[in-house]
């Protein structure tokens, strides 16, 4: 009974510091060289932002394949290449952040030559599950035990299952907006917590 309060007590204070609140409509956030100008080089490169207006996608810490040192990979009108050639500036991983919370709910691979490779997103509060990069097309986005991708907060994408001469590329985030709570709105489920919490010590003493 005392676990169940102190659970009930801890995930109503997570929501309500999360704002968990009906996400908006979905935006749909492109990763290719035709659709941001941070990409027309031919490069992502750290610091680069993707962004559709309405949430922002910073780009930092890029691991390329080839490390020849040169902290970037390759991105063309097909969006970023995964890989692991060594000839070539694939990304094996880049950490990335957005601009608001966000849940991604969908993607894109718009090229693929790989048999059972996969990517992952992971960040303090959670890792996402094993999302395919082993056909083209669009696919639902496993948000995994991640419950909502934190503004600001830093996440690393890395491929799983790419070697040789294997390559893949993301071309696009579908992503929703986790809304904040109104504070008039988040007082109770606030006070339902601290009750909830303050029940649980007493009758832990």
């Amino acid at each position: 009974m005392q676990g169940t309060i102190g659970r009930v007590a801890q995930a109503a204070a997570i929501a309500v510091a999360l704002g968990a609140a009906a996400p908006a409509s979905a935006v749909t956030v492109n990763f290719d060289s035709d659709d941001q100008p941070d990409f027309f080089d031919g490069f992502l490169n750290p610091g680069d932002q993707a962004t559709d207006g309405g949430v922002t996608v910073t780009f930092s810490n890029i691991v390329p394949s080839n490390g020849n040192g040169q902290n970037r990979a390759r991105v063309d009108d097909d969006g970023l290449f995964f890989g692991t050639r060594t000839n070539r500036a694939y990304a094996v991983s880049f950490d990335l952040a957005f601009s608001r919370n966000v849940i991604i709910t969908g993607y894109d691979i718009d090229f693929e030559r790989s048999r059972g490779a996969a990517f992952v997103i992971s960040g303090a509060n959670g890792v996402s599950g094993s999302n395919t990069f082993s056909q083209t097309g669009n696919f639902a986005f496993d948000m995994g035990t991640i419950p909502v991708f934190l503004a600001g907060e830093t996440y690393t994408l890395t491929h799983t299952g790419l070697t040789g001469n294997e390559l893949s590329q993301i071309d696009e985030f579908e992503v929703e907006f986790v809304q904040p709570i109104p504070l008039p709105a988040a007082l109770p489920a606030l006070a339902v917590a601290f009750g909830a919490l303050a029940l649980f010590r007493r009758r832990r003493a």
